[in-house]
């Protein structure tokens, strides 16, 4: 499938993956389309910032026992807590970063200000955030606690990739680390 010069799939493709209901084969496929596609990459963020304010408004809605058992008997019997409150946390994080893209050229020179603990997660195949603002920010912070995890191959949307179980770990790690501290 030749997506590059049809805009209408181009722009369906990288919404069903924002909405992650691109699934299977094909979302592995644009996985790797998006290594190689920059404005592709931009169309799926473009996607992520304007979803990012519907999951904020979105009551969350316990689903019925039934349902949850169902779950537990597909995962193998395991007891899950959904990651519903995790997928929302990385659209407000996209979408915060997204709105911080304007102000970050004033930013590094204040780096030494920061005091609070820091928590960096980056894909290292981001396509829309240079992993070198990252790094600026993990070195120039030199006032403040800083953790990094940069993750192999992932992209911009850490917590909606198939390794989201990793992410979520180091990210509660970091968290039970803070407030054992505080």
């Amino acid at each position: 499938m030749n997506y590059r010069d049809k805009p209408e799939l181009r722009e369906r493709l990288a919404a069903e993956y924002a909405l992650g209901t691109l699934r299977g084969r094909a979302r592995e496929r644009l996985r790797s389309w998006l290594r190689d596609d920059a404005e592709l990459a931009r169309e799926v963020a473009a996607w992520e910032a304007r979803l990012a304010p519907m999951a904020q408004a979105v009551e969350p809605v316990t689903p019925p026992a039934r349902i949850w058992a169902g779950v537990e008997r597909q995962l193998g019997g395991a007891a899950h807590k959904p990651f519903s409150f995790w997928k929302t946390l990385g659209l407000i994080a996209s979408g915060a970063a997204a709105a911080l893209l304007g102000s970050m050229e004033a930013f590094p020179p204040r780096y030494p200000e920061l005091r609070l603990p820091i928590l960096l997660q980056q894909g290292t195949a981001d396509a829309l955030v240079d992993i070198a603002g990252t790094r600026q920010l993990e070195t120039g912070a030199v006032n403040a606690t800083v953790t990094t995890h940069y993750y192999d191959g992932l992209y911009h949307e850490i917590f909606n990739e198939p390794e989201q179980a990793a992410v979520i770990a180091d990210t509660i790690a970091w968290l039970d680390s803070v407030m054992a501290d505080a």
